[in-house]
């Protein structure tokens, strides 16, 4: 099993007064939207990561089969969310896949993919770290072997497991993707103009 962390604790502050993940999305909010994809991927467990607005999420997500996860740190920074979340898996899995709660374009095959490619990597290094990327740029999610459970728990500041990575490429397997839909987050007004605007399906 690879365990699916979905982190939604943000106040994404540069979307303004809205709480982005609640913003319609097709017939759906946002954050209604991005755990339907990943709790119809191969990722299992899955894990919500919950913080700023935690409440108004919930009642959007009533009766989901996932576990929520509330993180009192929140407001310093994404790294704490990622502890929160590993620290809740209490199921023996062999990976995380730490996956952005404003990523809307992704697919369910892109995230099985992923998960796919990860699982025949780490065969050959079980210490295997694996991203996508298009046209040379990294993007998400990052799934980590389960085995950088105490360097994760070990992070500080606030910036993510982007230390880790760095610090060990060569562990790091990247997945070539057909487009950028593992990199078109919604971080502010104008990225939501675009999303809704797209001449394409929502899914």
């Amino acid at each position: 099993m690879i365990a699916a962390i979905i982190l939604a604790a943000g106040r994404s502050k540069r979307m303004g007064s809205e709480n982005k993940l609640l913003l319609p999305f097709g017939h759906q909010t946002l954050i209604q939207h991005t755990t339907e994809i990943i709790l119809s991927s191969n990722a299992n467990p899955v894990y919500l990561v919950l913080g700023y607005g935690a409440p108004e999420i919930e009642r959007y997500l009533q009766g989901n089969p996932m576990n929520m996860v509330h993180n009192p740190n929140w407001q310093q920074g994404m790294t704490t969310s990622i502890q929160a979340g590993v620290e809740a898996v209490t199921e023996k899995v062999k990976g995380y896949m730490i996956c952005l709660a404003d990523l809307p374009l992704m697919e369910t095959g892109d995230y099985n993919h992923l998960l796919t490619c990860f699982e025949q990597a780490q065969q050959g290094d079980a210490r295997c770290i694996a991203a996508p990327s298009f046209q040379g740029e990294r993007g998400n999610p990052v799934i980590f072997s389960s085995t950088w459970k105490p360097e994760i728990m070990a992070l500080q500041g606030p910036d993510g497991c982007r230390s880790i990575v760095q610090a060990n490429t060569h562990h790091l397997v990247s997945i070539p993707m057909a487009d950028n839909r593992a990199k078109a987050d919604v971080d502010t007004p104008e990225a939501y103009e675009r999303l809704i605007n797209r001449p394409f399906s929502t899914r």
